[in-house]
């Protein structure tokens, strides 16, 4: 199965794709969060919702306190907060996860998400 999708910035006149492809691919594909920054605020959540056909962004973990997290989830309509992306992955029941965090966590990030059976 592939669950690609590249994003670039509408402000700056790029094209926007999402290819989604494969056999048994169910959707729209339930979609976890693992950091929530500026970019992943401004330019992947609202063109991801743009596309509830093909995406239901299910549940968000950042670096947070704790209510201020669950805020935020809330605020853009999400319906799960997780203080810890391992709680995240091993609970929910997710077709992939956006990892929008310093590229120093993206091994230990993706190596868990793919263990997990995760895109």
């Amino acid at each position: 199965m592939i669950f690609e999708v590249a994003i670039t910035s509408e402000q700056k006149g790029a094209i926007d794709t999402m290819a989604v492809s494969g056999e048994g691919l169910r959707l729209p594909a339930n979609v976890g969060l693992i950091g929530c920054g500026r970019w992943t605020r401004s330019e992947h959540i609202p063109y991801l919702a743009k596309r509830p056909d093909v995406v239901s962004l299910r549940s968000l973990s950042a670096v947070l306190p704790h209510d201020q997290g669950r805020a935020l989830a809330a605020n853009l309509g999400i319906k799960t907060y997780y203080d810890r992306w391992e709680d995240m992955l091993a609970s929910e029941p997710l077709d992939a996860v956006l990892i929008s965090t310093p590229h120093a966590h993206h091994f230990e990030q993706v190596g868990s998400a793919l263990q997990h059976g995760l895109h």
